[in-house]
């Protein structure tokens, strides 16, 4: 029978001891978020985020950059987050405006404050299994397998998709765990053959219904990071849940698996960065 990773349940169930902490810090926690201040899915997703942190406790500022907004003048905000003392993280929630430079600007963010971990400096320290900031997707979805006791030392974990904020420190992550990695994407020969293989799949693809039932194994846990909407404006993960259920030993649901998570831990990391300011000890 097949067991439902619940990330809306998990992340609600975590949600006190984050406001608990929250309130032992002398400041309260601030997260400045860069945006693109023209598209609504953007909207969507600070939505999510300001409604967990109004639960907790945490601040989020906005900063959205708008379209006529030059490089240098991106350039120039972000500086001044980096050097703003009550600023504890910065995250920039890509994709920016196609005029920006987004690499320039990932790579200007301070370390220090890159809560959601895509500094090179950050991204290197999971390969070197040494993590401090992870992108707040790929730790969301360890914690998943860690809370459902899913064995990870040994066992064959496939990733699907390679991108900078999920694909390739998930991998990292999953590789520090002891499993033995494989990346596929879009150019992979015979992508099935190599799913099916996989005792935990992790997709993130951004294909809506690319995994069909006779691309797992039997008894797999599936992670599916997709987020897509369908021609009915619904939204739709890159698994085929009903189909893939049936041949599952856990999947996540979209909505309510992997995006909870995120937002989750993303806020615990906004937590840690201003507990290491003020050099509280992690409890």
């Amino acid at each position: 029978v097949m067991q439902l990773l619940d990330g809306k349940a998990l992340a609600q169930s975590l949600l006190p001891h984050l406001k608990a902490q929250v309130a032992m810090l002398p400041h309260q926690p601030t997260l400045a978020i860069i945006t693109n201040a023209h598209d609504p899915a953007a909207r969507l997703y600070l939505r999510s985020k300001q409604r967990m942190a109004a639960q907790i406790g945490v601040k989020i500022i906005n900063v959205p950059l708008a379209t006529t907004l030059s490089q240098a003048a991106a350039l120039t905000q972000l500086k001044k987050l980096n050097n703003d003392d009550t600023i504890n993280g910065i995250m920039i929630q890509l994709p920016l405006d196609e005029h920006f430079d987004q690499n320039e600007l990932i790579n200007a963010l301070d370390p220090r404050k890159d809560v959601d971990g895509c500094h090179p400096i950050n991204l290197g320290k999971i390969w070197m299994n040494q993590p401090h900031w992870v992108p707040a997707t790929a730790l969301g979805v360890m914690h998943l397998l860690t809370h459902y006791h899913i064995p990870l030392a040994g066992q064959h974990a496939v990733v699907v998709g390679r991108s900078n904020i999920v694909g390739r420190p998930l991998a990292g992550l999953l590789l520090n765990a002891n499993a033995t990695v494989s990346i596929v994407h879009r150019r992979t020969a015979n992508l099935a053959a190599l799913t099916r293989q996989a005792d935990i799949l992790c997709v993130a693809a951004g294909l809506p219904h690319l995994i069909t039932a006779d691309m797992v194994k039997k008894q797999a846990t599936v992670i599916d990071i997709g987020m897509n909407y369908n021609e009915r404006q619904q939204l739709v993960g890159d698994v085929v849940f009903n189909d893939v259920s049936r041949q599952a030993a856990y999947l996540t649901p979209v909505p309510g698996g992997v995006g909870p998570m995120t937002v989750v831990s993303l806020m615990q990391q906004v937590i840690q960065a201003a507990k290491e300011k003020n050099c509280v000890t992690n409890r």
